[in-house]
């Protein structure tokens, strides 16, 4: 076979497996927005899932893959529309985000595993810090069980 043909049938296998390794890490982004919007008391919107950026990230093994976001929407009421979007390293998911239905500040984070992050936002201070709680009791909270964010 000549070089060139090698170097066609590589790229087509390149491809191919880039459109596949896609669909799975989709899927799993899919199911863990739907998993949260469920546990938020959301709706949903299937249809509106759409891939915001690609690019190569390190796994906790230290191991080069491909880092997606995927944005998607959502409704509280049934007939508005809320953003939230979802990271995946590979197909492991590692942060979800859905906002907060009354102002455009973080409600909750959802990680890898199922655990969920609440946040609170005082709303006396506007310049005040966000505290994160772990709710998640199967996951052992780390030490201090509360993180402030600047």
């Amino acid at each position: 076979m000549p070089v060139i043909e090698l170097i066609s049938l590589a790229l087509l296998l390149a491809i191919g497996w880039l459109w596949l390794d896609s669909l799975k890490a989709r899927e799993a982004g899919v199911l863990a927005a739907r998993k949260a919007c469920a546990a938020e008391d959301l709706l949903f919107l299937d249809e509106t899932v759409s891939i915001e950026s690609v690019r190569f990230a390190r796994d906790d093994d230290q191991r080069l893959k491909l880092r997606r976001v995927y944005s998607f929407e959502y409704s509280d009421t049934g007939d508005n529309r809320r953003e939230g979007s979802v990271s995946l390293i590979g197909t492991t998911v590692v942060l979800l985000n859905i906002y907060s239905m009354a102002r455009t500040q973080l409600k909750s984070v959802h990680t890898a595993d199922d655990r969920i992050f609440k946040l609170t936002d005082p709303l006396e201070e506007p310049e005040s810090t966000t505290e994160i709680t772990i709710v998640d009791s199967s996951v052992p909270p780390p030490h201090p069980s509360k993180h402030t964010l600047h």
